[in-house]
C-alpha cells in the first residue's frame, strides 16, 4: 500500500459526521433548444386553452408583479374561446444567471361571443431562470401583449 492510499480515506475520516457540503447553484447554458421548448409549452397552453398549465410556466416568486399578470392573463382565457400561436426566436443569450430570448410572437384570438376576433403581433423578451429542474419565466415584456 502506497502512502498516498493510506493517508487518504484518514484525510475523508476528519470530517464531521453530520456536516453537509452544499450542492453548487450550476445554472446551465440557455441554448435555442430550451428557448423552443419553453415556447412550445407556451403556445400548447394557449392553443388548449389551459391557463393552469400556462400559469405553471411561470415562476411567481422571481417575476415582478406576478398577481397582476396572473389576472391579466385569466381576463384573456375568459374572454377568448381559443387562441392559435406561431413564434419565432430572433435571439437567445445568457445575462448573468438568466436566460432571456426574443421572440417574433403571433397571438390570434378566437372570440366566441359577440366581440370579432383579435390577431396581435411584436416582439416579445421572455426571460427564463433555471429552478434545478428546468427553465420558468421570470420575465415578459411588453406584458400589455397578453392584454
Amino acid at each position: 500500500m502506497s502512502i498516498a492510499t493510506a493517508i487518504l480515506p484518514a484525510a475523508f475520516a476528519q470530517k464531521a459526521p453530520n456536516a453537509t457540503i452544499p450542492a453548487p447553484s450550476i445554472v446551465p447554458t440557455f441554448t435555442d433548444a430550451d428557448g423552443t421548448r419553453v415556447l412550445d409549452d407556451l403556445g400548447q397552453a394557449l392553443e388548449s386553452g389551459n391557463l393552469r398549465k400556462f400559469l405553471k410556466l411561470f415562476d411567481a416568486s422571481q417575476m415582478p408583479d406576478y398577481p397582476v399578470f396572473r389576472d391579466q392573463i385569466a381576463a384573456l382565457f375568459e374572454h377568448y374561446d381559443g387562441f392559435r400561436v406561431h413564434y419565432h426566436i430572433a435571439q437567445v443569450a445568457m445575462q448573468e444567471k438568466y436566460g432571456v430570448m426574443i421572440v417574433d410572437f403571433e397571438l390570434s384570438a378566437i372570440s366566441g361571443g359577440a366581440d370579432p376576433n383579435s390577431s396581435k403581433q411584436s416582439q416579445l423578451r421572455f426571460a427564463t431562470a433555471w429552478n434545478g429542474k428546468q427553465w420558468k419565466i421570470v420575465d415578459v415584456a411588453p406584458r400589455a401583449f397578453f392584454t
